[in-house]
């Protein structure tokens, strides 16, 4: 059996559909811009201080650990965004630009499965032309489905939508590398799969190494990636598996590959430290959890029935920023052992597919579970998170691909295809509705607390923005019920003792930080001990607080960018100690890291100035100065430290602009009046 040759133009590159897509998506996504990164888009990941030092820091990275699954190629994008946006005049920060390439690269995708699902239909044995409509329509509810807004609009998960890109294209190069000539006669001889069995011609050859070039890229753009080798196996199988011969001959393949893949799997947790060959046992993936793997796998059974009913039925009343899923510890708990029938049949329809020569319904299904893989293993917080269904959703749509297959020869090409365009455009209003949720933080967390009011998470997340816009007041009450449904959560009593602390109540924050170092963690314990000294030294308790940060300190990680703050509050301890010498070389560690800070500068020169050193410590007065000209603390201490070598005209000039930025300044207006008095 051969294949018959697919037409040229379905064999072109879709220039036209790629356009389409690219303004449905664009017009889809206009309403999903806000002013400011949420959730963790907000931290180091994208927001840095000199975007050109990180990235060669993030070059550097990806080849010097070249063999290292991360996300470096993910962070390199996020500073080429800063770098583009500077040199084109923008805020290098503006959110509008991360997102229009989150937007382009999602359209892409839809593009790439739009390839995908046209490559696998041209790799069946079948004749005659293949038309583009089918795939281009999937394509299009790929790209307008609502339940991609949490990788489009949420910036940091490009991670995501980047490792989609190289699995995508890794599955077309595979695809292509496997595909018989087109001329048919004129090059090697095709076995009944449709491969070529003579000579690998130089297309076949770029298009197996494009496999191992694009499985790399992934995985160094996310780990979802790296359950690539699973996904072509998958594909090879459904394409094999109608021909008995063929079958068995690809099954003598299929299981040893099969186990070196899931070994390599295991290789990569044990590279993370959350893999024990020695007991055989995976650890947590985050700290703090207290569930075991195959309790983490039942749990996610279940959230995996939710990813179908949201991809399949995609209701704005059951789709949220954060979900609450309760931890399934045994087979029995919460219908556990329903939820793994269940998979357990879809997968034994997938074979039955397969068979039968539906190969898309049956690489599709595979797909889906093939892209979850990395979240049932690991045992992590995330439980049930919408953005992890962005790669397997590719899976329905190939699913969608099978059933309009099937439906156009029963009830017409035209109505079938309308029908889907419909559904499509309804699923583009969902979604252009949802993304208004997107424009601000709170309006996500508000959306999310009133499906799930009690969830201590999802309250202490409202908690944090409302105190971030000074709204204080309103905060209180969120983070008092996340207390409330969670006491004996470690993370729930340290955010809650955050806030204290935030809002000038040391004295209460303290019993919370305590606690929380006794409780189970996910945060770092050094980043408690951290903020409980702070609370120390602003209680005047000088000598515990140098202790507790001290501990702090020699628990940070050296790569862990809080160090610098952790040596400048130490600092800050010892010079409440009284211990001004020992001050001096913690400001000057957190300074190494962070050469311009000025409060570090500042500190240090107060310290220099209270132990003799004048002359260091006009210098550093100075560095600070020309970051913070108008800084008053600066201002005077510079003025007191040239007092004392004499220099009172410029001690007087710099004293009276002190005054005049903070006229009720005490401190301030003693000093003038001192150098005024010692005026010739």
């Amino acid at each position: 059996m051969t294949l018959a040759p697919a037409s040229p133009a379905a064999g072109r590159p879709g220039a036209a559909a790629l356009a389409l897509l690219v303004a449905l998506t664009a017009l889809t996504y206009l309403n999903a811009d806000h002013e400011e990164f949420f959730f963790d888009s907000r931290h180091g990941d994208i927001r840095v201080a000199d975007p050109a030092a990180a990235l060669r820091a993030d070059l550097r990275s990806l080849m010097l650990q070249w063999w290292r699954p991360g996300e470096d190629l993910s962070r390199i994008t996020f500073r080429l965004n800063a770098l583009v946006q500077k040199l084109a005049g923008m805020e290098p920060f503006d959110v509008t630009g991360y997102l229009a390439v989150n937007v382009l690269l999602h359209a892409f995708n839809a593009w790439l499965v739009m390839q995908l699902i046209g490559r696998l239909r041209r790799a069946a044995p079948a004749s005659g032309q293949v038309s583009r409509w089918p795939a281009f329509l999937c394509a299009a509810v790929f790209a307008l489905h609502p339940l991609q807004a949490g990788s489009v609009a949420y910036i940091i998960q490009r991670r995501g939508i980047l490792a989609t890109t190289f699995f995508l294209l890794a599955a077309l190069c595979y695809l292509v590398a496997r595909e018989a000539p087109a001329a048919a006669g004129s090059g090697p001889r095709r076995d009944r799969s449709g491969r070529s069995a003579g000579a690998w011609p130089v297309r076949r050859i770029v298009a197996a190494a494009g496999v191992v070039l694009c499985y790399w890229l992934g995985a160094k753009s996310k780990y979802l990636a790296l359950p690539l080798p699973f996904a072509l196996l998958a594909i090879e199988f459904c394409l094999r598996a109608p021909d008995p011969v063929l079958r068995r001959r690809f099954l003598k393949v299929l299981v040893p590959a099969t186990l070196l893949a899931a070994a390599a799997m295991f290789a990569f947790a044990w590279s993370k430290g959350v893999f024990d060959p020695a007991r055989g046992e995976i650890e947590a993936y985050t700290p703090g959890v207290d569930w075991t793997a195959w309790q983490h796998l039942l749990t996610q059974s279940r959230v995996f029935v939710h990813y179908w009913k949201l991809l399949l039925f995609p209701w704005p009343g059951w789709m949220s920023v954060d979900h609450r899923i309760e931890v399934s510890r045994h087979l029995l708990h919460h219908g556990a052992w329903a939820a793994m029938m269940l998979h357990a049949l879809l997968l034994a329809g997938a074979v039955f597919l397969a068979i039968r020569g539906r190969r898309l319904a049956s690489a599709g299904l595979l797909w889906f579970y093939v892209g979850l893989i990395p979240y049932a293993l690991l045992p992590h917080s995330e439980l049930f998170v919408e953005y992890k269904t962005y790669l397997p959703a590719v899976g329905l749509v190939t699913l969608l691909a099978e059933g309009m297959t099937v439906l156009e020869p029963r009830l017409g090409e035209l109505r079938v295809r309308a029908a889907v365009a419909v559904m499509a455009a309804a699923l583009m209003l969902v979604t252009v509705s949802r993304n208004r949720i997107y424009q601000d933080p709170l309006n996500l967390w508000l959306d999310a607390v009133s499906k799930y009011p009690d969830d201590p998470r999802i309250n202490l997340s409202i908690g944090y923005t409302l105190a971030r816009r000074g709204r204080v007041e309103e905060a209180e009450p969120y983070y008092r019920k996340a207390l409330q449904a969670a006491p004996e959560v470690g993370d729930v009593q340290y955010f809650f003792a955050n806030f204290l602390r935030r809002t000038g109540r040391c004295d209460q924050a303290l019993p919370h930080y305590r606690r929380a170092l006794t409780l189970s963690l996910q945060t770092p314990p050094f980043r408690v001990r951290h903020h409980l000294g702070i609370c120390l030294s602003a209680l005047g308790q000088a000598a515990e607080a140098v202790e507790t940060i001290g501990s702090a300190l020699a628990e940070c990680p050296q790569d862990e960018p809080l160090r610098a703050v952790i040596h400048y509050d130490l600092g800050n301890a010892l010079v409440g100690a009284g211990r001004q010498s020992e001050a001096v070389d913690q400001y000057r560690a957190a300074l190494e890291r962070r050469p311009a800070w000025p409060e570090a500068l500042t500190n240090l020169a107060n310290a220099l100035l209270e132990t003799g050193r004048t002359g260091e410590a006009i210098d550093n007065y100075r560095r600070s100065l020309e970051t913070r000209p108008d800084d008053v603390n600066t201002l005077l201490g510079m003025a007191a430290a040239l007092q004392l070598r004499g220099q009172l005209a410029e001690a007087e000039r710099l004293c009276r602009r002190a005054v005049e930025l903070a006229p009720a300044n005490p401190h301030a207006r003693d000093l003038l009046e001192s150098l005024t008095a010692r005026r010739p």
